[in-house]
């Protein structure tokens, strides 16, 4: 809202100059030549470059070409217009030639600021994903079917670990998939003896690859 209050003062300021440079102009018959005020269609397209600039920037590259090409034709008419005789135009025909791309100039400031580039800033937000990071996680766990083997009370003791890399934006799902991960690829040593493998998840580390 700050950016369109702050050129519509330039517009504004525009205007003003243009009335004191032709009330000096025409002191004694300022009357006849007040119309003028709105010849400054050239003079409101070069203040409203920063606009064309800004939609740009914003827009996406596809647009690009079609808002130069709208603005050169824009300056293009205004300057073929600021140098046409009164043979080639009448004042009145200028005047209003003047005036309708003024209101075009002035329409679209505001639609440009209040509508195209807020737009295309919230779409931009709202599809903007979260940075995916690179993790490790290192799951403990001990294989009860080594308790033949080693005994239980040592068993007790012992813990292997499983260590995997994943890219994630989120650390709940990430420690989630991981586990699934993990009961696909690991499975007792000794299938025979009908016993499991135990994951100590409160245990489980996860952490940001440097």
């Amino acid at each position: 809202m700050e950016n369109i209050i702050y050129y519509l003062a330039l517009f504004t300021l525009v205007f003003v100059l243009r009335f004191f440079k032709l009330k000096k102009e025409h002191n004694k018959d300022f009357g006849k030549n007040k119309h003028k005020v709105l010849h400054v269609s050239l003079d409101l397209i070069y203040t409203a470059s920063g606009i064309v600039i800004a939609l740009l920037l914003n827009l996406d590259s596809k647009w690009v070409p079609a808002v130069f090409i709208i603005y050169i034709i824009f300056v293009i008419s205004s300057s073929l217009l600021e140098m046409a005789s009164s043979d080639e135009f009448s004042d009145t025909s200028k005047t209003w030639i003047h005036g309708i791309i003024v209101v075009l100039i002035i329409i679209f400031s505001v639609i440009t600021y209040m509508f195209i580039i807020p737009e295309v800033q919230k779409d931009s937000n709202t599809g903007s994903k979260p940075k995916k990071n690179l993790y490790y996680v290192i799951i403990p766990y001990s294989d009860e079917s080594l308790e033949k083997h080693v005994g239980k009370n040592d068993l007790k003791k012992r813990r292997f670990f499983h260590y995997s890399e994943h890219v994630s934006d989120n650390l709940d799902s990430l420690k989630n998939h991981s586990l699934k991960e993990f009961r696909l690829k690991v499975f007792p040593l000794y299938k025979e003896y009908n016993l499991g493998i135990t994951v100590y998840s409160e245990d489980i580390k996860i952490g940001e690859v440097k």
